[in-house]
């Protein structure tokens, strides 16, 4: 009887940190990681913050727990806040770690995306705070997690009906860069596929031919769209930059 109890606290405490919310506690973070490790020829792998394993599901390369839904908001799972030793092992290890143990600070309240490369991990400090009512814009934001771009690139957002032109280049990043959250205008014309209203294009840095990445996309006024550059793979082992990155809607008003 007495075991039982002692144990009830432990089952509470677990299962609250493995709990998926977008809300942000006092003593917690809230963390969502992705895989961008295709080099590591493993199908999946598991993620460890202090010991404790908050997702009961591996994550196969290209993939993001907690899943983050198509229409938004985004979601995350709550990890203690603080100084987090993360471990990442081959999906049905607890030996011999893909990364070496490593001591991230995590800002109480705060919310992160966790990118796994080959050997490191990189959090990025995530802002999904609304535009302002009535602000007529958009809010993007564009991180390179691919392994095979050791290069810089530079990173464009095209309104549909207008040519390519360095006005609407917004940054200039490499493996393991980001954008700051961009806000254009609102624009409210369609691409001739009548659904989108901005082309993100992606070059060679300092160049305008043969983009690695031009896709058209539909942005909603007041949304805030994150974009991640990822890796094609062949084996396990890198080939190029994937022409269509992944789309997290983080907020859809």
């Amino acid at each position: 009887m007495f075991r039982s109890l002692k144990a009830f606290p432990l089952a509470l405490a677990i299962a609250a940190l493995s709990l998926v919310t977008t809300g942000c506690g006092n003593n917690s973070t809230q963390v969502r990681v992705i895989n961008a490790m295709d080099n590591t020829g493993t199908p999946g792998v598991n993620v460890e913050f202090n010991t404790v394993q908050v997702f009961k599901t591996a994550i196969a390369f290209g993939d993001t727990l907690p899943a983050q839904p198509t229409a938004g908001p985004a979601t995350y799972t709550s990890v203690p806040s603080g100084t987090d030793t993360i471990d990442v092992f081959t999906a049905g290890s607890t030996t011999n770690p893909i990364i070496p143990a490593e001591d991230v600070p995590l800002d109480s309240g705060a919310q992160y995306t966790l990118v796994l490369g080959p050997d490191i991990i990189t959090k990025f400090l995530d802002n999904n705070t609304a535009p302002a009512t009535n602000s007529d814009i958009v809010e993007v934001r564009v991180i390179d997690a691919s392994y095979y771009d050791t290069f810089q690139i530079d990173v464009y957002l095209v309104p549909c009906g207008e040519l390519l032109d360095t006005t609407y280049r917004f940054a200039t990043i490499s493996y393991l860069g980001y954008t700051d959250y961009y806000s254009p205008t609102y624009n409210s014309d369609k691409c001739p596929d009548g659904s989108s209203n901005y082309t993100l294009e992606v070059f060679y840095a300092g160049s305008q031919e043969s983009p690695y990445i031009n896709q058209p996309y539909s942005l909603a006024e007041g949304s805030i769209t994150t974009f991640v550059i990822m890796d094609e793979e062949s084996d396990g082992q890198p080939t190029g930059i994937s022409p269509t990155p992944l789309e997290w809607n983080d907020l859809m008003n």
